[in-house]
C-alpha cells in the first residue's frame, strides 16, 4: 500500500517557487535560455505563485473557524464530563430516556448469572446478578410492540434456572 505524502505548506510552496523563479532569471541572464522560453516559464511560475498565495490566504481564513470548532468541542466535552446523569435521568420523560438508552447502549446479553452490557465505544460490562434472580423474576422477554414473539429459552438455561 502506497503511503500518501503530505502536501507541502503554502509557505514552503511559495519558497520553492521563488527559488525556481530566481534560477530561471539566472539562466536568462547567462544567456542559457531564450527570451521566449523565459517569458513562458515566468508566466507559469507567476500563476503557480498566485495560486499558492491564494491557498495561503484561504488557510489563514479557515484557521480561526477551525480553532473555534476546537473550542466548542472542548466546551461540549466539559459539559459531558460534569454531567449529572442521575439528574438528567430523573428529569427526562420516558421518550427521552429511551433515546438516551438507544444512543448509549448497543447491546444487552442476558445470562443466568449476569448481564453483559455493550456500551457505545466501550468494552462490554459484566453486571453480576444476585443468586436466584431468575427464579424471583421469572423469565422475562422485553420487546417492542412491533417485535416478533420471544424465542424459546434454550434448554441449557431452562435447566440451569429451573424454568421449564
Amino acid at each position: 500500500m502506497a503511503r500518501r505524502r503530505r502536501r507541502p505548506s503554502p509557505a514552503a510552496t511559495l519558497g520553492a517557487l521563488s527559488e525556481k523563479r530566481r534560477k530561471l532569471l539566472d539562466l536568462y541572464y547567462r544567456d542559457r535560455i531564450s527570451a521566449e522560453f523565459f517569458a513562458e516559464e515566468e508566466r507559469r511560475l507567476c500563476a503557480d505563485i498566485e495560486a499558492a498565495r491564494m491557498e495561503a490566504t484561504e488557510e489563514q481564513e479557515q484557521e480561526p473557524s477551525r480553532s473555534d470548532l476546537e473550542v466548542r468541542c472542548e466546551q461540549v466535552a466539559a459539559v459531558l464530563r460534569d454531567l449529572d446523569i442521575e439528574a438528567v435521568w430523573s428529569a427526562a420523560e420516558e421518550q427521552d430516556r429511551r433515546v438516551l438508552v438507544e444512543e448509549l447502549v448497543e447491546w444487552v446479553s442476558v445470562f443466568p448469572d449476569h448481564l453483559e452490557v455493550t456500551v457505545t465505544d466501550a468494552p462490554p460490562l459484566n453486571v453480576l446478578l444476585p443468586g436466584g434472580w431468575v427464579e424471583a423474576v421469572g423469565f422475562c422477554w422485553c420487546r417492542r410492540s412491533d417485535a416478533a414473539a420471544p424465542p424459546a429459552l434454550p434448554r441449557r438455561f431452562r435447566d440451569a434456572s429451573g424454568i421449564s
